[in-house]
Parts: structure tokens; sequence; C-alpha cells
């Protein structure tokens, strides 16, 4: 699929199905992929963090999760055909496991499995493990996740830590997908809700986020930095 540069990262040009499709004949091809779903608050912090950006620059597939970063790629010039959410990919990954038999792991909340194996029946959950731990605890973190033999590593720990995660842990694990998508698992265990459709379709689940948890405020304010900093590298 076609990249387009985006603050020196590159990111898919995808409809949602031909990203499941890259994402599956990548992991039957036998590569180890990082899938990192980008919001305008992700490519931020990469600005602030080189080791971030850098992450976010080495990883075999960056998707544009909000409506800020699918602008910002059409602004510059690119044919984004549409967003790819990472709670939307998450889901279509599941129907596609349930339908096909792959092996999932999940890595951050021990909430939602039910309701996941309830929406996506004969799916095969190989495991799960809750985002508390230390720096102790990763050889058995690696151990239950290999002994369990997924194929698909979703990890929820928030980013940037999620991705931090699993590039310092990806070449001792033998799952070949590894997805991080940050606060899904809240939303499958039906602890948040997510914008209605509608708003969904014009670009506005961000304001529905904020107006349900006001406390996002202060994570909000990076928007307009992210907006000049767009037009800025347009002009250069």
């Amino acid at each position: 699929m076609d990249r387009f540069t985006l603050f020196d990262i590159a990111v898919c040009s995808a409809t949602m199905n031909q990203a499941v499709d890259a994402l599956e004949e990548s992991m039957l091809a036998g590569r180890q992929s990082l899938v990192i779903t980008a919001n305008p608050e992700i490519i931020m912090m990469g600005e602030k963090d080189a080791g971030f950006k850098e992450i976010l620059r080495s990883a075999e597939f960056v998707f544009a999760d909000g409506i800020g970063v699918v602008w910002a790629l059409r602004h510059l010039g690119n044919n984004v055909p549409e967003r790819v959410a990472g709670f939307d990919l998450t889901q279509e990954l599941l129907r596609l496991c349930a339908k096909k038999g792959y092996k999932i792991f999940l890595f951050g909340a021990q909430e939602g499995m039910q309701n996941m194996s309830l929406k996506y029946p004969g799916i095969n959950f190989a495991g799960c493990r809750s985002g508390f731990f230390s720096q102790e605890d990763e050889p058995e973190i690696i151990s239950c996740i290999n002994n369990a033999k997924a194929d698909i590593v979703l990890v929820a720990l928030g980013a940037p830590k999620q991705e931090k995660w699993v590039q310092d842990n990806r070449r001792k694990l033998d799952a070949k997908l590894f997805l991080c998508i940050g606060g899904s698992f809240d939303v499958m265990a039906g602890n948040i809700s997510r914008a209605p459709l509608f708003m969904q379709k014009l670009g506005l689940e961000w304001f529905y986020r904020l107006a349900c948890q006001p406390s996002r405020i202060c994570r909000m304010a990076v928007l307009p930095r992210f907006v000049l900093k767009t037009l800025m590298y347009k002009e250069n």
C-alpha cells in the first residue's frame, strides 16, 4: 500500500479492508509487525520524545487514527481514503480471528473478554494479562505470551508505554502481530462509550470524548499545535 510522510513518519494510505488484508498477509508470511494507529496526540508525543519518534518511524504499519491525521495528510496533498480507527481495526481483526481461528492474547486488561466472546462466537483467546507489572515481571509475561502460542497480541498499556514495550521485547516474542490499542479494552468492556455513529462520521469523536471526560482538556490542547505544525510543514 502507499505510504505518505507526516513529520518524517510513514503513514499507510488504506481503507479498513485493505488494512486488515495487509495485516493478515504479513502475519501469514511469518513477518513480525508492530501496528500503531496514530492520532494527533501520538504524533505530537513523537515530537517531544525522540525515542518514541523513532518507534513511529520504524513501525511496520502506522495507520491514520483520528480525523486530524487524515486532514493533515490530505492538506499536504496526499490521497488518504479514510480513517482507520484503532477500535474499529481491532473489531475487524477479532472478527477475522473468530472466522479463521487465529489465536489472540490480551495484554493490558482482563475485562472485556466475555463481551468479545459473546460478540464473536468461536474466537480463540490464548490468554490475557493485566497491565500492572514491573520490569522484574517481564520475563514471566514474555513466557506467558509465548506459551499461549498467540498469533496476535493486543497491547493496551497506553501510549507511548505500549509501543515502547513492544519495541523493547518483540524479538523475544513468537507472535507475529502486535497491535497497540490504548483504551479500546475499556470500550469493549463497556466502561467507556463511543461517540454516536453520526459524530464518528463527522470526525467529532474527539469532541464527544472531551464532553464525556472533561479531564482530557489538557491532552486535547495538543490539537492546535498539531494543526499549526501541519501548516508550517506544508510551507517548508
